[in-house]
């Protein structure tokens, strides 16, 4: 209870950080001069769950991001991360999907440095177990350096998960600590 408390303030605090909008800010989608500004890119990194039965292991996975196309703040900018992700380790094998806006706070020529909350869900299978999924709240920040089409970043996230059910009164919190290097082109 006391995590789920935090990680809703932490995306409280994240969001309402980023600024207040008028009702012309929403949907910037619907002005002709938006532009999505498309970017994918593949992301591979180390991931540490609290769970002591799990060491710290590789994550790899891919990510599309994007220009917010439902809010614009005054300043700055919101890029949506739809990012998924694999780690397999110890006999415990997940798959995240997550929704990952980031504030850029810093969004200098080619440079950007952004954080921001996220959603996401956790499917995870255990060798010898069941397999079970949870929902997660995330908090994370991230930089990127544009050379021309590529891109180079990095992003450190924690993430709160509710408890996955393994069967034989196995139930175990995914949260988790990951850190990245992405690669990625934009279009």
């Amino acid at each position: 209870m006391q995590r789920t408390l935090i990680a809703t303030a932490t995306a409280a605090g994240l969001t309402l950080g980023a600024g207040t909008a008028s009702a012309a800010d929403w949907f910037p989608i619907a002005d002709e001069g938006f532009s999505a500004q498309p970017s994918v890119a593949v992301a591979g990194g180390t991931q540490e769950l609290d769970w002591d039965g799990a060491d710290s292991g590789s994550v790899a996975g891919i990510e599309l991001a994007m220009n917010c196309g439902l809010f614009a703040p005054e300043q700055g900018r919101i890029r949506q991360q739809i990012s998924l992700t694999q780690y397999d380790e110890d006999g415990l094998e997940t798959t995240h999907l997550e929704l990952n806006p980031h504030y850029l706070f810093v969004d200098d020529g080619p440079l950007t440095v952004g954080a921001g909350p996220g959603l996401g869900y956790v499917d995870a299978d255990r060798d010898g177990g069941g397999d079970d999924g949870a929902f997660a709240l995330q908090a994370g920040a991230s930089v990127n350096y544009d050379f021309g089409p590529a891109f180079v970043g990095a992003e450190a996230r924690y993430q709160w998960t509710t408890e996955a059910d393994f069967g034989n009164n196995v139930e175990e919190d995914l949260s988790n600590t990951r850190v990245m290097a992405k690669v990625g082109v934009n279009f």
